[in-house]
């Protein structure tokens, strides 16, 4: 497992409040070969847009990514710095921020702990970061993520076409800036509902 730090945020980004999410099919265009270089990194402008919405409301975004093709040695973990140091640094001329990246090198033979859908990613952020898991979204397109998102407590929001899942998401959007929106809705909802129970 690795961990890679945006070098454009300066302060702790403990506390929260957090969303986490997948990378390839979610904030970049998925590739069936693999994103092998900073060229094949796509980044939808609906991406960037909800990223820079997370960002304008507080929120601090962690990026939980398998990246098999390390192990595979398709690319090595230079490499993945390089396509990562582009995405911190896109993200933020949009007016978003991806706080950090840990990402699994491993492939599935490997058995490893922080494969998705196993809950290692998450379990090494929360114990960096102090996330409070339970109270926190994941954004993936993949049943793995699904799992392993329930696996480590988190709520989950599902981008894509849901068909034949055998795990149920809390949301279901179209792409990142539609779960996103979700998310903030769900979010204030439950504040009004704390706010009330408190009153």
């Amino acid at each position: 497992m690795g961990v890679h730090r945006n070098p454009f945020v300066k302060v702790d980004i403990t506390g929260g409040p957090f969303v986490l999410i997948d990378r390839d099919g979610v904030i970049n265009e998925q590739r069936s070969g693999y994103v092998k270089s900073v060229r094949e990194l796509v980044v939808p402008d609906e991406a960037l847009r909800a990223l820079e919405v997370l960002r304008k409301e507080g929120f601090r975004v962690v990026v939980l990514t398998n990246q098999s093709p390390v192990a595979r040695g398709i690319f090595n973990e230079e490499k993945l710095k390089e396509i990562h140091d582009a995405l911190f640094e896109r993200v933020e001329k949009a007016g978003g921020s991806i706080d950090r990246i840990y990402f699994c090198p491993h492939e599935p033979e490997d058995n490893c702990f922080c494969r998705k859908p196993k809950p290692g990613l998450f379990v090494k952020s929360n114990e960096d970061l102090g996330i409070n898991l339970e109270e926190t979204f994941y954004v993936g397109d993949e049943e793995t993520d699904i799992l392993a998102a329930r696996a480590a407590g988190c709520k989950v929001a599902f981008v894509g076409k849901a068909t034949g899942l055998a795990a149920t998401p809390d949301i279901l959007a179209e792409n990142l800036y539609e779960a996103v929106v979700k998310i903030l809705g769900m979010e204030r909802e439950r504040m009004k509902n704390v706010t009330a129970a408190i009153i």
